[in-house]
């Protein structure tokens, strides 16, 4: 079979292509995306620099959430599939595609997405009261803006109240980024540390800090390192995209509809709180049984690679 023209590239020279790649394609669809959005929102970019910082205006904030779809299209969704070209002359097969776990591991994903969401709100509450030594204080008070302004957009992005607004993050929150991510993070990255390494377990936590850090939520680091070990070893056990994927989606997925309907008010369950709080501890601990016992009976039927 025909190699791909950069097979014999060596891990790092894998992944100064990958990083050339991702700026290149982040920069023509950062382009394409302002001439949509000057011809679609008829906006002019040299007088209307507020549409990026004033997050009152729904039109406003619907522009950003364009730019995410086409940005987030470029540097995750796309890149993949053309390294996976050059490097192999497969994207299918170089990102793992074809192979198609069985039913029940997905569904033992599934549930253990939702059982950790107990244990994943108890480890960001633990990192959020992180504190730095007195003289990184600059630091830190850089960090907790940072984590602020996200907060902000975050908010500004997930709190709709129309079900066209609730689709449009759905696809900008849960599905671009479970597969673009995948796809780039544990598709490509994971497998060229791996070639690099020589061990798996070094390449999954590499990795998974890449994940986090690229999320540039410094008070969420932990869970989302985590989280990034747990879709790697996914990735390693099966051998198989899709097991991740699926973890990824229904993760982002939940966060959505959670808030969908808190927002409108068809519950009043704030799901960021529960296992956080003294009063929710019960669920913590039936969350750390039931997702330890699930991620052990996924590696024993799906253990492949390691």
């Amino acid at each position: 079979m025909k190699q791909g023209i950069l097979s014999e590239l060596s891990p790092a020279g894998k992944l100064g292509i990958t990083a050339i790649i991702i700026l290149a394609t982040f920069f023509v669809f950062f382009v394409l995306g302002v001439l949509i959005a000057i011809l679609v929102f008829r906006i002019n970019f040299f007088e209307s620099a507020y549409i990026f910082t004033d997050l009152s205006n729904p039109d406003n904030v619907n522009i950003i959430k364009f730019f995410q779809i086409i940005q987030s299209t470029g540097i995750f969704l796309i890149p993949p599939f053309l390294i996976g070209y050059l490097f192999e002359n497969n994207s299918f097969k170089y990102l793992s595609i074809k192979n198609k776990p069985k039913l029940l591991p997905i569904i033992f994903t599934g549930i253990t997405m939702i059982a950790a969401i107990p244990l994943i709100n108890f480890l960001a509450s633990i990192n959020a009261q992180m504190k730095l030594p007195e003289f990184l204080s600059g630091l830190e008070n850089w960090m907790k803006y940072s984590e602020q302004e996200a907060q902000k957009i975050g908010d500004a992005f997930i709190n709709v109240s129309t079900f066209n607004g609730f689709m449009v993050n759905i696809l900008m929150i849960a599905i671009i980024p479970a597969f673009g991510e995948e796809f780039l993070f544990r598709g490509v990255i994971q497998r060229i540390f791996k070639d690099w390494t020589k061990n798996i377990h070094w390449a999954i936590f590499i990795t998974a800090l890449l994940f986090s850090a690229m999320h540039m939520q410094f008070f969420g680091f932990i869970p989302r390192f985590l989280m990034g070990v747990f879709l790697g070893y996914l990735f390693a056990w099966s051998g198989s995209i899709w097991l991740p994927i699926t973890a990824h989606f229904i993760n982002n997925c939940f966060a959505v509809v959670f808030s969908y309907l808190l927002f409108t008010k068809k519950i009043s369950i704030n799901l960021d709180t529960l296992g956080s709080s003294s009063d929710t501890i019960i669920y913590l601990i039936f969350s750390i049984i039931i997702t330890s016992s699930l991620i052990f009976l996924i590696y024993k039927t799906q253990r492949r690679n390691v």
